[in-house]
């Protein structure tokens, strides 16, 4: 034993210091700051209570460009007017025409065509219709015949007598006494078309004057 303890006694001594060192150094640590005993900081991504929000992508900006519409643009051609050919003026102031059987005649004073085709003489009652309507049916001579002219001029000589007529068709309109739109209805014969009043070849019917009417209207077509 005293072996042991001679030999043992200071490797037992240096263990027990050991181990009492060891203690107060662990003991020395542990009574320091806090800060010294606290875990290091540990490296990774913040956990979710405490990381920022994530912010919202930017919404896209998107610009749609329409084109104008294109500007419609009609062109009209203008067709030429047709020329309308003048109606003979050859006898104008040389030939008379009656409105009436019963009536002076008109020396004709002018020859129109018209835009729709048809075709106007007019005419005015002078001291020559007179002269032959009071020769005629006066049965004037010398002064009395010159009486009757006067009289038949300062009555009708200012109203103008027309008629128009429409060769294609062949109807007649008059503006004199009895007048109206006739059609015709055969040898020298005419109907009233609105009236139905129907006008013979007889000399009192006036179908003959019309027919001439007619003629001197269409002269040349």
């Amino acid at each position: 034993m005293l072996g042991w303890d001679g030999k043992m006694r200071p490797l037992l001594l240096a263990a027990v210091a050991v181990a009492a060192g060891t203690v107060t150094a662990c003991g020395a640590g542990s009574a320091g700051s806090g800060a010294s005993s606290s875990a290091p900081p540990t490296s990774g991504p913040p956990t979710s209570a405490t990381s920022a929000p994530t912010p919202a992508p930017p919404t896209p900006t998107v610009t749609v460009t329409v084109p104008a519409p294109t500007p419609t643009v009609t062109i009209t051609e203008q067709q030429p007017t047709p020329s309308i050919p003048a109606a003979p003026q050859d006898d104008i102031g040389s030939l008379t025409f009656v409105l009436s059987a019963h009536g002076p005649a008109a020396t004709l004073t002018s020859r129109t065509r018209n835009a729709d085709g048809t075709v106007t003489i007019t005419g005015v009652i002078d001291e020559s219709g007179a002269g032959e309507y009071c020769q005629r049916y006066e049965r004037a001579a010398g002064a009395e015949l010159q009486a009757c002219i006067a009289k038949v001029v300062s009555e009708q000589g200012t109203l103008v007598h027309q008629a128009t007529a429409d060769c294609a068709a062949g109807t007649l309109t008059t503006n004199g006494p009895g007048g109206g739109t006739y059609a015709p209805l055969g040898n020298d014969t005419w109907q009233n078309v609105d009236t139905g009043e129907v006008r013979n070849s007889s000399s009192a019917g006036g179908g003959l004057v019309l027919t001439g009417n007619q003629a001197l209207a269409c002269r040349g077509q």
